[in-house]
């Protein structure tokens, strides 16, 4: 009797977080309100988040890249320094990634106290400094998947981190916001920061591509558990953006920064 061919595995798909049903409208909160609430709620690290990088669990190691090295010329100041609810939008961010990945490296001028690496050349843009990242990663032991998070996003909060840092498996994971799948604020497997690798000795300068759309996990905003809102998802690259978002915010002291090497 003739034996059926082995099936072959199946790619990951576009799924999420369906079963825990459709996430609920907030009641809008605007000015001090929101700021406050941001405040709170960006600052619970989650449980499941913590269960990422522990060994108990069987979970792959997890590390963390948090970019900070962009030139800022659309914001007129440095992003990074930023100072929303108090706290440098940089400062802020590494504090909510080391809480679910380690290592964490800063890649940029080290404006957060993680030890920090530069991309070559400076300013030379996000996949540069993404390979710089894994370089440095590697020379630190780790061989795994890796959350790159860039630092304009000033509303970030654990929750939102988790939908991507949380997903069972050492693949790639990206949000979805308005439709565009979001490689800055995403969980990248190990192939894919290598793939970054060739990508950059090609002389390719753009993250198109980038992580494999074909065989990462694409989380729209129906997937997002509920309490999770687009606007922590959001990147603001004007003035203008920070303000659409509704905080309150002013420039950083351009002399300061962190202690990273």
């Amino acid at each position: 009797m003739a034996t059926k061919p082995a099936r072959r595995p199946p790619r990951l798909r576009r799924h999420g977080l369906r079963a825990r049903g459709r996430r609920g409208r907030r009641p809008a909160v605007t000015g001090e309100g929101r700021d406050a609430d941001h405040a709170a709620r960006r600052d619970r690290a989650p449980d499941r988040a913590r269960s990422v990088h522990d060994p108990a669990d069987g979970a792959a190691p997890l590390a963390g890249l948090l970019l900070t090295g962009g030139s800022s010329r659309r914001m007129g100041h440095d992003k990074g320094r930023i100072v929303v609810a108090g706290e440098p939008i940089a400062q802020r961010i590494a504090r909510l990634v080391a809480a679910v990945a380690a290592p964490v490296l800063e890649v940029g001028p080290g404006l957060t106290g993680l030890d920090a690496v530069r991309e070559e050349p400076p300013g030379g843009g996000p996949l540069a400094a993404i390979v710089a990242g894994a370089q440095a990663l590697g020379r630190l032991g780790h061989r795994g998947p890796a959350l790159v998070v860039a630092c304009d996003l000033p509303l970030l909060t654990a929750d939102a981190l988790a939908v991507v840092a949380d997903r069972p498996g050492g693949h790639s994971v990206l949000p979805v916001l308005d439709g565009r799948a979001q490689p800055l604020c995403a969980r990248w497997s190990a192939h894919d920061l290598r793939a970054a690798s060739v990508h950059l000795a090609r002389g390719e300068r753009s993250l198109v591509g980038l992580p494999d759309r074909r065989h990462a996990e694409l989380l729209d905003e129906l997937d997002w558990p509920a309490g999770v809102g687009a606007d922590e998802l959001r990147d603001a690259d004007t003035p203008a953006d920070l303000d659409a978002l509704g905080v309150a915010w002013r420039p950083g002291d351009p002399r300061g920064g962190g202690t990273g090497r």
